[in-house]
């Protein structure tokens, strides 16, 4: 229904606006008096006035209760989920602790193995072949 109402009311928006035509060509004469004493401009601008506020006195039921109530389907919100997260895992001792700096640091010469081969043999190409060790632009 409010469809219907919102294209009535774009239809009478678009016929009421001045359109910018040029005049007719019998009223080019100063002398000829316009049957409407303030212009078809003020009067076209003031019944669209009046129109939008009948719309806005006979719609304002429907928008403010289009606007009041939230849709049907969110009425029933679920609860939020039980998620109870796992404690954190302890600190690391100092053994493993070694452990891990020293696999640290063998991950750091392989990349810069790898990087420094790269630098020299095949550095303006994409990647460089492992077995024959040239360059590959694929």
């Amino acid at each position: 229904m409010t469809a219907i109402w919102a294209c009535a009311a774009i239809q009478f928006l678009i016929l009421m606006l001045p359109l910018h035509r040029p005049p007719p060509a019998e009223s080019l004469s100063r002398l000829v008096k316009s049957s409407q004493p303030f212009g078809k401009f003020l009067t076209r601008w003031i019944l669209l006035g009046c129109t939008v506020m009948a719309i806005l006195w006979f719609g304002w039921p429907l928008i403010n209760e289009m606007l009041s109530s939230p849709p049907a389907e969110f009425d029933y919100l679920p609860p939020p989920p039980d998620h109870h997260l796992p404690p954190p895992p302890p600190p690391p001792t100092t053994e493993e602790l070694s452990i891990w700096h020293t696999r640290r640091d063998e991950v750091k010469e392989a990349f810069r193995h790898s990087w420094t081969g790269y630098k020299t043999k095949a550095f303006p190409s994409d990647e460089l072949l492992p077995v024959t060790g040239g360059k590959s632009d694929k």
